[in-house]
């Protein structure tokens, strides 16, 4: 049984892919970001003034420690930073609850508003209350979405970027 998954696992190596990645480490933790071939990349070079250039990744070449982006050859130690542009959940969910509880407040402000014998006054200090509940929830909602809309690692002492060659070679 041995020398059958043996032969099994040699004949299906021949014919795997080699997979080759572009890897942001941390250093002092085991946990890495990969970014693959046909990704789209946001990203800072250095020297350049804050100018946020994004490119897919063509192809990594792991031999000349370069990849093409875009049809522009860039080594890793030449890109500065990265931003990455997924939604963090704490955000998400955080602008979500202040959207609703602003929707809600001026649901119930208008239903109360509604029920009251006496129609309410402009000036009545409830009335602006209410309203400023409603739009300090709102846009304090917004405005977490839009602060923390992306992640940005820069690269220096703490973090690195390399390129990493995963080819499965049999023994």
């Amino acid at each position: 049984m041995r020398l059958f998954l043996i032969f099994v696992l040699l004949f299906f190596t021949r014919f795997a892919e080699a997979q080759v990645v572009l890897q942001m480490e941390k250093f002092g933790t085991p946990r890495t970001v990969k970014f693959y071939e046909g990704q789209e990349l946001t990203f800072l070079l250095k020297g350049e003034e804050e100018e946020w250039t994004k490119g897919k990744i063509e192809r990594l070449i792991p031999e000349r420690n370069m990849l093409l982006l875009d049809y522009r050859y860039v080594t890793p130690e030449q890109i500065a930073g990265i931003r990455t542009y997924k939604n963090r959940g704490w955000s998400r969910a955080a602008s979500v609850s202040l959207y609703t509880f602003g929707v809600a407040w001026t649901g119930f402000s208008l239903v109360s508003a509604l029920i009251k014998p006496e129609p309410p006054a402009l000036a009545d200090p409830y009335t602006i209350g209410d309203v400023t509940v409603a739009v300090t929830s709102i846009s304090l909602g917004f405005m977490i979405q839009r602060a923390f809309r992306h992640d940005e690692y820069k690269f220096g002492k703490k973090r690195r970027l390399r390129i990493v060659d995963l080819t499965v070679v049999p023994f």
